[in-house]
């Protein structure tokens, strides 16, 4: 969460110097992965430190994955040549439920298999 919001508050922050087109599909990915990981170790806290069902802490780390995107969206708004939106928080989004449904079908794969 601190490299979030420390990456956040960099004014302009571009990550590929040689083309805006680059820079943005990485930005992109980056929302997707940072927030999807989130989710995970969101996930990772409540079902192993606070003993929640696997469909409980799923739900308890896309939950507060996706409050904490939303206030990196707000808090984006006070960096000089940042903005926060609706769109990227839907990449977030999407980051959440690729890392949870994916981490969730590797899980019941591993249950059919009697690993």
């Amino acid at each position: 969460m601190g490299i979030i919001f420390y990456l956040s508050g960099q004014p302009g922050l571009m990550l590929v110097k040689e083309s805006a087109d680059v820079d943005a599909i990485v930005r992109k990915f980056g929302h997707l992965f940072e927030f999807g990981f989130l989710a995970f170790l969101f996930y990772r806290i409540a079902a192993h430190r606070c003993g929640l069902s696997m469909a409980k802490a799923a739900v308890a780390g896309a939950f507060f994955s996706l409050v904490y995107a939303a206030s990196d969206e707000y808090h984006q708004t006070f960096t000089y040549m940042r903005q926060g939106t609706v769109r990227d928080w839907c990449y977030d989004a999407a980051g959440v439920v690729i890392f949870l449904l994916v981490f969730y079908l590797a899980k019941e794969q591993k249950k059919r298999r009697g690993i």
